[in-house]
């Protein structure tokens, strides 16, 4: 049918080019129909009336010029092919030509037939998918062409300004953008954060001035992008640059690491952060558990950073692998705005996980997120993997229900503090499970990790004790039979207030400090004050001993501070710092610490 088929329009002022290019596609006419213009602007008129899929134009013609048709079609109809062909062919000419969006250059005298196959595959090709994309980020759109053997280009523009990046069998390979080419010119698309775009046959051969990965290229440019927006510094550390390859400095006291994600770009990512630290050294990468697996005897790593969700074999049937086979530290590396993250924190905490870590995001503090991730590595590496236990799943408890009419809790006469890090989950399940929820004191337990795990840690331990167990917040009240699950103390700074009612006893409650204060301290002080010898100071694996100033006032106030068995700890040297001080008045099992518990409130 007439109207179903595409239309060409060939633009020349040579008459006979016209008839000759209309006769070569005559063998076409049941896929395109041929409008002819002599003149580039009678091909702007043909072009407001006709809708056309692809220009074949010459360049040199009277009045307005080939390029400055290419100009004008790329304004007004982004969606049509333009072909250019010229007798005066030239490097500067054909880049001139990309520049402006022209991706098919022909130098005359043209092979007809090759110029016929490249309009039918121009018109077959419109045959395929097509659409709109929406609110969605550029950087996105080119790793989904990188994810590809795809040959194409990308036309960018953001108002007045435009740009074209060229991929080659998913490899990022030329850019133009104004006067700059190469990495200049993709980092320059990079950083506008708004506008259009289209995507376009790669020409035959264009100019290769790119050799960096995709990974490494995004993420410099989200940086300028970030920079420029003043979300960064101008001046960034070392780590920021992202190398290519992980660092293999030959020094034999580095921390070895073996980084198991599923995304090139995080594993460079998170090489580049390491490499910040002298001392530690990106041994290798691996793509999924099983290639992890595959790396670890031969890779022989100190510290072990692993994905969640990965695809052959996710994070978790990984850990439970090397815990079995070559045990190792293992850090858990998540999406923490991921539903699933959280609700597999007790599955890695029980098969022997050492810690946690949120995954890098672009529009963070680079500098911190570098910090905590370093800081993290370190710790983990000290961990003595061979003090894990499996620790088997309580129970879930069912709780009375309350009615009402019940009773309000009774006044809080004492207060027992927890704080447990890398390694001391194992020993929370052995001490909270066990108490009653009829207890005569509020617990709160300060376990060291990201605060978006702590919800669902709280409510995996509510439901399997007998008291109460609920995330620790701001104005949260102390209440006798209750515990308070909380996270790091220097992500939310809370310290203990006081809340009088006139003829009623003390009341207590958490309100937030300013950021940067030092949690721990801050926090132990006032509930020494509080409490005196009715506080009680439980320090776990990994404990958060602050600089040991509220565990001095808690022993200054008769209050009681005992400590695990450094020996049995996954992560002992805040407990040998604190002992060494001589703050915990005695070392011992998670047995003789619940028992301790039951006897403050009697």
């Amino acid at each position: 049918m007439e109207n179903s088929r595409k239309k060409v329009l060939v633009v020349d002022d040579d008459l006979s080019i016209l008839r000759l290019l209309e006769d070569l596609l005559a063998t076409d006419q049941h896929l395109c129909e041929v409008l002819t213009a002599d003149s580039a602007e009678h091909a702007i008129d043909i072009l407001s009336q006709k809708n056309v899929s692809v220009v074949v134009s010459d360049i040199s013609m009277p009045g307005i010029s080939g390029p400055d048709l290419l100009t004008t079609i790329r304004d007004r109809y982004p969606n049509v092919k333009v072909i250019l062909i010229t007798a005066y062919g030239s490097p500067t000419i054909r880049e001139e030509g990309q520049r402006r969006g022209c991706l098919h250059f022909l130098e005359k005298p043209v092979r007809l037939e090759k110029l016929r196959q490249l309009i039918v595959q121009e018109l077959r090709e419109e045959e395929g998918f097509g659409g709109t994309l929406k609110r969605i980020q550029l950087e996105y759109l080119i790793q989904v062409f990188c994810m590809s053997p795809t040959s194409i280009a990308i036309r960018v523009w953001e108002g007045q300004n435009q740009g074209i990046i060229f991929v080659r069998k998913g490899k990022i390979i030329h850019a133009l953008c104004g006067d700059a080419e190469g990495e200049q010119a993709l980092y320059e698309i990079l950083t506008w954060r708004s506008g259009g775009f289209e995507t376009l046959d790669l020409m035959e051969s264009p100019k290769t001035s790119i050799s960096k990965s995709c990974e490494v290229l995004i993420m410099e440019g989200l940086r300028l992008a970030d920079e420029r927006a003043g979300i960064l510094p101008e001046t960034l550390p070392a780590c920021m640059a992202y190398p290519d390859e992980p660092d293999l400095r030959p020094q034999l006291s580095c921390l070895r690491v073996l980084i198991v994600d599923d995304s090139p770009m995080m594993c460079r990512i998170l090489t580049g952060m390491l490499a910040a630290d002298e001392e530690i050294m990106v041994v290798g990468t691996a793509e999924n558990g099983k290639a992890a697996l595959e790396k670890i005897e031969s890779l022989k790593p100190d510290v072990i950073t692993l994905d969640v969700n990965m695809p052959v074999m996710d994070g978790r049937t990984t850990l439970k692998h090397i815990m079995i086979k070559n045990p190792c530290p293992v850090i858990i590396l998540g999406a923490m705005s991921l539903k699933t993250s959280q609700t597999h924190l007790l599955d890695f905490l029980r098969f022997g996980a050492v810690d946690f870590a949120t995954k890098p995001v672009k529009n963070g503090n680079q500098a911190v997120q570098q910090q905590e991730l370093i800081g993290k590595v370190r710790q983990a590496a000290r961990a003595k993997v061979s003090n894990f236990r499996r620790t088997k799943a309580a129970k879930v408890v069912r709780k009375p229900i309350i009615r009402a009419g019940t009773s309000a809790p009774g006044h809080l006469e004492s207060l027992v503090i927890i704080s447990s890090g890398a390694g001391g989950y194992s020993e929370l399940m052995k001490i909270i499970p066990r108490l009653p929820g009829s207890l005569n004191t509020c617990l709160v337990v300060l376990q060291n990790m990201p605060y978006l795990f702590v919800p669902p840690l709280a409510e995996h331990f509510s439901e399997r004790c007998e008291m109460d167990v609920l995330p620790l917040e701001e104005n949260s009240e102390l209440l006798p039979g209750r515990c308070y699950m909380g996270g790091s103390l220097s992500d939310i700074p809370l310290e203990l207030a006081e809340i009088r009612d006139s003829g009623r006893p003390p009341a207590y409650h958490l309100r937030s400090l300013p950021p940067g204060t030092h949690g721990m301290d801050h926090f132990l002080m006032p509930v020494a004050d509080a409490f005196a010898d009715r506080a009680l100071v439980l320090l776990l694996s990994g404990a958060d001993v602050g600089d040991l100033l509220g565990l001095a006032r808690i022993r200054a106030k008769n209050g009681r501070i005992l400590a695990q068995r450094s020996a049995s700890s996954m992560i002992s040297d805040p407990l040998e710092i604190a002992i060494q001080a001589r703050l915990p008045e005695s070392e011992m099992r998670s047995e003789e610490m619940v028992r301790q518990i039951l006897a403050i409130c009697h």
